[in-house]
C-alpha cells in the first residue's frame, strides 16, 4: 500500500521595511504566496515550491529556508524543489532581498508541512526474552543494564525506511520496583515505558523510533528484571496505512453483556471474539483497543489475534489473581473481528474499548513526539504548583491542534500516562471530547493504593485540542504524561 500524499497550499504574508541606509532606502509592502506540492513517489516527501511576489523591484532574490536543518537556498527562481527526508513537522519560510536589503522572513500563515509515517501490522514475533536467550546471548535478567535490539530486517519488517516499531513489552520477576526506558538506539531521555513493583508481571505497548535499525531497552531499577518484547508492527515513511483515532467506545464487557450475550467470564483456556464497530473501515488493516482484565481467580496471560487465524505465540496482557490491569493493543483486524485467548487456569472478565483504526481510506499519519513530558504533578511540570490530582479531580491537557484559521491539524495524540503514589485504588476515565462535560463509558488505566503503573493511550482530537481526563478515585494521585506522538491530518492526493 502506497502512502497518500499531501497537497499543501500555504499563504505567506510579509510586511517589511527595506532600509539599508542608502539613498535608495524606501518602504515596501508585498504579499507572497508559496505553493508546496508533491511531484511523485512516496515519502521522503519531494515538494515543488513556487513563489510569487507583488511589489518587489528587480533585481531581487529569494531565500528559501525549508525548516528541516538543511542549508537555505538563495536563488532568483520562483520555483524550487526540496526533499524532506525525515518524518516531522516543518515550518518553511521565504525571504526576499532587493538592492535596499532583505525583508523580514515570511512564515507559513495557515499551515505547516507534516511528513509522517504509515502503519504496517505484521505477524507478531518475539524478538526478546531474557529468560530464554532470545535477542540476548544468555539467560540472565537485566540489572541496571541496556539491551541493544535490532528490529529491522526481522520477519515482515523491511531492512530500510522503518521510522518506528510497535512492541508489546513485558516485565517479570523484578526483584525491586523500577521502570524500563524503551528508546531509539543512542537517543533518548530516560522516559518510562513500563513500570513495575517487585514480583509483578506487567505488559505495556510501546511505540519507539528506530535509529540505525535498532532500539535500546534499559532497566532503571536497583534490582534485576526479565524482559520480553513482541514485535507487533512498524511505521514506514515509504508505505503503510493512515489512521483515524476515535473517541473511546466500549465494545466488550463480559460483566455487562456488552459484545457478548451473557455475563459469564471468559473460561480458563477459553476465547471470546469481539466485532469492531462499523465506524472502522470495512476491512481495516489494524484497530486500536484498550483492553482490561479483571476479576481473575488465577494468574494468566491474554493473547489477541485476528479471528479465524492461528493464535500467535506472543502475549498482550498479564495479570495476577484478583488484579485489574489494562494495556493498549494495536491489532491486525482484516475482518473487524478480534479473538482474545485466556491462557490461565481460571476465568477472567475482559473489557475492551475501541479507540481507532488504520486503513487506506483515512488521512492521518503518525509523527513521533519525542516522548516529551508535558505533565508531572510531582514537580509542577505543566501545572501551576506541585501537588497530586485530588480525589475525583480532573486532568486538563491542551495541545495546539488548530492552525491559524481554526482548522484541525491533528486527528489525535498518543500519550504515555503514569499514575504514582495513589492514596486509594482508582480508574482513569476520559471525558466526552465534543463537549468535555460528561464522562465516557471507557477506562484508560487502573491502579491500586500505592501502586505505580502506566499505560499508553490513543486520544482523539474532538474538542479543539483539549484533552480532559478524570481521576475516578476516593484518593489523590500524582500523574505523569509524556507525548509519544501525533496523528497529523493531511489533505491527501492519491499518487497514481
Amino acid at each position: 500500500m502506497r502512502l497518500r500524499h499531501l497537497l499543501v497550499v500555504a499563504a505567506l504574508a510579509a510586511a517589511s521595511t527595506l532600509s539599508a541606509g542608502t539613498a535608495a532606502a524606501h518602504e515596501a509592502t508585498w504579499y507572497t504566496t508559496l505553493g508546496a506540492r508533491p511531484t511523485s513517489g512516496t515519502t521522503p516527501l519531494d515538494i515543488t515550491f513556487s513563489a510569487s511576489e507583488g511589489t518587489l523591484t528587480a533585481p531581487y532574490s529569494y531565500t528559501y529556508d525549508f525548516g528541516d536543518g538543511t542549508a537555505p537556498l538563495v536563488t532568483t527562481s520562483d520555483t524550487v524543489e526540496h526533499v524532506y527526508a525525515e518524518p516531522g513537522q516543518y515550518d518553511p519560510s521565504l525571504t526576499a532581498t532587493t538592492a535596499a536589503g532583505p525583508s523580514a522572513p515570511a512564515h507559513v500563515a495557515d499551515s505547516k508541512i507534516w511528513v509522517g509515517s504509515g502503519y504496517n501490522p505484521v505477524n507478531p514475533v518475539r524478538i526478546l526474552d531474557t529468560r530464554a536467550a532470545i535477542g540476548v546471548p544468555g539467560k540472565a535478567p537485566l540489572s541496571g543494564t541496556t539491551v541493544i535490539l535490532p528490529v529491522t530486517g526481522i520477519g515482515q519488517v523491511p531492512a530500510t525506511r522503518v521510522t518506528s516499531v510497535v512492541l508489546n513489552v513485558t516485565v517479570t520477576g523484578g526483584t525491586r520496583a523500577g521502570y524500563l526506558a524503551v528508546e531509539p538506539y543512542n537517543f533518548g531521555n530516560g522516559s518510562s515505558s513500563v513500570n513495575w513493583a517487585a514480583g509483578q508481571t506487567l505488559a505495556g505497548q510501546v511505540t519507539v523510533p528506530v535509529h540505525d535499525g535498532k532500539i535500546m531497552i534499559t532497566d532503571i531499577s536497583l534490582g534485576s528484571v526479565h524482559v520480553i518484547a513482541d514485535l507487533e508492527g512498524y511505521f514506514s515513511d515509504a508505505h503503510g496505512y493512515f489512521n483515524s483515532v476515535q473517541e473511546s467506545q466500549r465494545i466488550l464487557d463480559t460483566r455487562a453483556r456488552i459484545g457478548v450475550p451473557t455475563t459469564t467470564a471468559v473460561p480458563a483456556h477459553g476465547t471470546v471474539t469481539v466485532t469492531v464497530p462499523p465506524t472502522a473501515a470495512q476491512h481495516p488493516a489494524a484497530v486500536i483497543l484498550n483492553v482490561t482484565a479483571t476479576g481473575s481467580t488465577a494468574p494468566g496471560v491474554l493473547t489477541a489475534y485476528p479471528a479465524g487465524q492461528p493464535r500467535p505465540a506472543v502475549s498482550h496482557l498479564n495479570w495476577a489473581a484478583g488484579q485489574t490491569v489494562a494495556n493498549l493493543m494495536t491489532l491486525a483486524a482484516p475482518d473487524r473481528k478480534i479473538t482474545f485467548y485466556n491462557n490461565s487456569s481460571g476465568p477472567v472478565h475482559l473489557i475492551a474499548d475501541y479507540n481507532g483504526y488504520f486503513s487506506p481510506d483515512v488521512t492521518s499519519s503518525f509523527r513521533y513526539g519525542g516522548a516529551q513530558r508535558i505533565l508531572d504533578t510531582r514537580n509542577a511540570t505543566g501545572t501551576a504548583s506541585t501537588g497530586p490530582i485530588p480525589a475525583k479531580g480532573d486532568i486538563n491537557l491542551r495541545f495546539d491542534f488548530a492552525d491559524s484559521m481554526g482548522g484541525r491539524t491533528s486527528n489525535g495524540v498518543l500519550l504515555h500516562i503514569t499514575i504514582t503514589q495513589p492514596t486509594a485504588s482508582g480508574v482513569l476515565v476520559p471525558y466526552d471530547g465534543y463537549w468535555g462535560d460528561s464522562l465516557l463509558k471507557a477506562s484508560l488505566l487502573n491502579w491500586t493504593k500505592g501502586q505505580t503503573i502506566s499505560n499508553t493511550v490513543a486520544v482523539a482530537n474532538t474538542n479543539g485540542g483539549n484533552v480532559r481526563l478524570h481521576l475516578n478515585s476516593s484518593g489523590s494521585a500524582h500523574v505523569v504524561v509524556d507525548v509519544i506522538g501525533y496523528y497529523d491530518l493531511f489533505i491527501p492526493q492519491q499518487i497514481d
